[in-house]
């Protein structure tokens, strides 16, 4: 703590040991990348922070297993960007687009035999 706020790195830990969560804070705002973790020590999620505290840039969201499961783009704290949805092993179930967290363009679901269903926004 710095002046009564968060300040530096912090650490949360799982019931049974080993790190859940960490995050790194300036003057009780939280800035930079943080960063989930299962308790088999495989990263569950990362996402960045700017300087206002707000989700900015790429979140990843991962399975157990270490596979990536959702990548997703964020601008101001609201979903910007590319979203892309993964199922095992790597194969694209979802691709679409996030204008200030409203999906916007051609979103593509892929069925496990790679057919494609488009819904427009």
């Amino acid at each position: 703590y710095s002046k009564g706020l968060k300040d530096g790195e912090w650490k949360s830990y799982h019931r049974e040991g080993g790190i859940s969560e960490l995050w790194n804070y300036k003057n009780g705002i939280a800035i930079g990348e943080s960063k989930y973790i299962f308790q088999n020590g495989k990263t569950q999620m990362i996402q960045n922070f700017d300087s206002k505290g707000q989700l900015s840039g790429v979140r990843k969201t991962y399975s157990f297993e270490g596979e990536l499961r959702i990548e997703e783009n964020f601008l101001n704290g609201n979903l910007h960007g590319i979203y892309k949805r993964y199922a095992e092993k790597g194969r694209l179930v979802e691709t679409g687009e996030y204008n200030n967290s409203k999906k916007v363009g051609v979103w593509k679901l892929y069925n496990i035999n790679g057919e494609i269903k488009t819904t427009n926004y």
